[in-house]
């Protein structure tokens, strides 16, 4: 049985739990507008999590409300630690491979599996209390709510006739 996604916050914490056996448990998982740079210099890897998108999507087959949403992982790394540009492309590329799975959240069917992964550098503060970081962004369909029992009815009445000898 599926689980069900009843607000687009439910895919957010699917998302912080669901990378969270393919990390360090050093590595703090946070939400992007609670960012702060003491935070950075304190766990020195860190993940920001954020849903910068939500856009209509096509219903599910079963009825369900659709929406597109874009997310971006932020992988930050202190300046404390050694080569921190190297340190946060790898641990981007790291959450790259979790992506290629297309069920990375264990939420087939609710949601769809990842598209238009991209990951590249993100933003940067030189200096002994600054900061490297490298984004991955990407989109996910979502189907929120509970299956619609009469959506095939109503959108394929041709189907109800149907009859198997």
């Amino acid at each position: 049985m599926p689980k069900t996604i009843n607000q687009i916050s439910d895919f957010y914490y699917a998302v912080v739990e669901g990378l969270k056996p393919h990390l360090h448990e050093a590595i703090k998982i946070e939400n992007f507008f609670e960012f702060g740079e003491a935070a950075i210099h304190t766990h020195q890897l860190m993940v920001f999590v954020e849903l910068a998108e939500i856009n209509p999507a096509p219903p599910s087959p079963d009825g369900r409300h659709g929406q597109q949403v874009g997310v971006i992982l932020h992988c930050f790394a202190s300046q404390a630690l050694p080569h921190a540009n190297v340190k946060a492309m790898d641990l981007a590329s790291a959450i790259e491979r979790v992506l290629s799975n297309p069920n990375p959240w264990h939420l087939t069917p609710v949601v769809l599996p990842p598209e238009q992964v991209v990951c590249e550098p993100g933003f940067f503060k030189p200096g002994s209390q600054g900061f490297e970081s490298w984004q991955i962004a990407f989109t996910q369909t979502v189907y929120l709510g509970e299956p619609d029992p009469v959506f095939f009815d109503h959108h394929y009445p041709e189907a109800t006739n149907v009859r198997i000898q």
